[in-house]
């Protein structure tokens, strides 16, 4: 297939819902030719079943080829994001992830993470990381507000490392999404939605 021609065959109604066997295609041709193809848009409100075959799918091309998933992690994780209450039936019943499962999912922390109130409330928090001008301070205020004997052990390490690293987009958007944060006062002032733009229109490098 000539180069010229990617960005259309695999973007085709790019905006459009795809179905899940176009969005995995698509997602694969991304991550091999990012400055080609642009990642897909991802199908929501899709069953348990639908992430396993995606899934299943990503395995059996990862056993013929390796899949080598851009440094940025482009799109690895957006149909998760976005279908996190189907992704966490998906994997419940799973012993062991395979390799390529462990590097497009979300850590198991995060899958099996039920936050409390404060948890819930530090996410929000967490969220201005990533939109305030100043980053160093604003690590500063979230860690004096929030101390780490009040956190559950996954956000303890965001803390941990709040002003050193961002903490991790994806698995802010999955916890957001998953136990509706978003629709918080706190985060409809237009940070999240930020946040979620950028994650999905990342350039791969």
């Amino acid at each position: 297939m000539y180069k010229q021609s990617w960005e259309v065959t695999f973007c085709q109604g790019i905006d459009e819902a795809v179905s899940l066997e176009e969005y995995l295609e698509s997602l694969l041709a991304h991550w091999y030719r990012p400055t080609l193809v642009k990642a897909p848009l991802v199908p929501k409100d899709l069953a348990a079943s639908q992430i396993r075959k995606f899934l299943e799918g990503l395995e059996r091309v990862n056993r013929v080829e390796e899949i080598r998933i851009p440094r940025n992690g482009s799109g690895a994780l957006n149909l998760f994001c976005y279908n996190p209450v189907a992704t966490m039936e998906a994997v419940s019943t799973v012993q062991y992830f395979p390799d390529i499962w462990q590097k497009v999912l979300p850590s198991l922390d995060i899958l099996t993470f039920i936050p409390s109130a404060q948890d819930e409330a530090f996410i929000e928090e967490v969220v201005f990381q990533y939109t305030a001008p100043s980053l160093s301070s604003v690590a500063r205020f979230i860690k004096h507000k929030f101390k780490q004997r009040s956190l559950s052990h996954p956000m303890q390490l965001w803390r941990k490392n709040l002003a050193n690293t961002l903490p991790p987009a994806a698995e802010v958007i999955f916890l957001c999404e998953k136990f509706k944060l978003a629709n918080s006062d706190y985060l409809r002032r237009g940070e999240y939605s930020k946040i979620r733009q950028l994650y999905q229109n990342r350039e791969a490098v």
